[in-house]
């Protein structure tokens, strides 16, 4: 959903309900999807990160300012969790993984 974003490297930052094992100086493949593929298909491949800063905080805790930083400039932190996170059973009181990057140059 935030395709757009990806591609011009304004979405720095996204927010997992897993992702626990994932630390700072990682690097990621950020690809338009991975699950689905039929076979012989591949993910179009939007770009390549480093996370620069991750910890769990409670949903509750998302500013206007990570709004934004996720790909939905102008969208209410409240709007944001109720449109993606309370459809996946994610309440405000929940922790989450917050991610943050830098895009990098292809490996």
């Amino acid at each position: 959903m935030t395709k757009e974003a990806v591609i011009a490297r304004q979405k720095t930052v996204t927010r997992r309900k897993g992702w626990t094992m994932a630390k700072v100086g990682d690097r990621l493949h950020l690809v338009t999807k991975t699950m689905g593929l039929k076979k012989g298909e591949t993910a179009d491949t939007l770009g390549y990160v480093e996370i620069v800063d991750i910890r769990r905080e409670p949903l509750s805790e998302l500013t206007a300012d990570d709004v934004e930083r996720e790909g939905y400039p102008g969208m209410r932190p409240d709007e944001f969790i109720r449109r993606f996170f309370e459809p996946q059973g994610i309440r405000p009181s929940d922790f989450v993984t917050r991610i943050e990057w830098r895009y990098i140059e292809a490996p």
